[in-house]
């Protein structure tokens, strides 16, 4: 499915010099971009289920994150990357590039590299069922869409409320999956013997080609 964006936000996109560009990066809800030296790289294939790192560098002159060496519990928050463009003052359309959690840092004089791993990198972690006998997990769902829910859900741990209030998942580009699955009609139903998440994901994918 298609991010769901306004016809300005498509035609900056679309355009070859897009005017009033914005980045904005949260770390634990609270907004560092002026903080940010330099974004990293992300790379995703439409064609894979695929998971990864994402770095940002953050100056550390005034010694704000210095408090990342002395409460590591600060390693379990989420980082975030939005971007978009500006349409008036104080007035942005962005979509969400990036979210995970924060799992290293690395500092160099004035400047430290925070390092945030994904929710797909745990899922390449996490099975479901076991290859011993008796240790199957048959799931009767009737809407494959519904299937990949119990799978990033009740498996992959992230939030399983339906409704645009999920902090994890784009309900509304969900359910929009689900009704092309339900107006086609299309049913499944699945048995798994340890596949990894990620793996599971991708069958679905590959059989509905999604």
């Amino acid at each position: 499915m298609s991010l769901d964006v306004s016809s300005f936000f498509r035609s900056n996109m679309e355009s070859t010099v897009p005017s009033s560009l914005y980045m904005k990066f949260t770390f634990n809800n609270s907004d560092i971009s002026n903080k940010v030296v330099d974004y990293g790289t992300i790379t995703r294939n439409v064609d894979d289920v695929v998971a990864g790192d994402f770095t940002v560098d953050v100056t550390n002159a005034d010694q704000t994150f210095n408090s990342l060496l002395s409460n590591k519990l600060q390693f379990t928050q989420e980082g975030q990357l939005e971007y978009g463009f500006c349409h008036a003052a104080n007035s942005y359309e962005t979509i969400s590039l990036f979210k995970g959690n924060l799992v290293d840092a690395n500092y160099n004089g004035t400047l430290v590299t925070l390092v945030f791993e994904d929710s797909f990198r745990l899922f390449g972690d996490k099975e479901v069922g076991t290859s011993n006998s008796g240790g199957n997990i048959s799931i009767a769902s009737n809407n494959p869409a519904d299937l990949a829910w119990t799978l990033v859900s009740s498996y992959g741990e992230l939030s399983n409320v339906k409704s645009t209030s999920n902090p994890d998942l784009d309900y509304t580009t969900w359910l929009a999956w689900w009704n092309v699955f339900d107006n086609d009609t299309v049913f499944v139903g699945a048995n798994f013997t340890g596949q990894s998440i990620i793996e599971a994901l991708e069958t679905l994918k590959t059989l509905t080609d999604s």
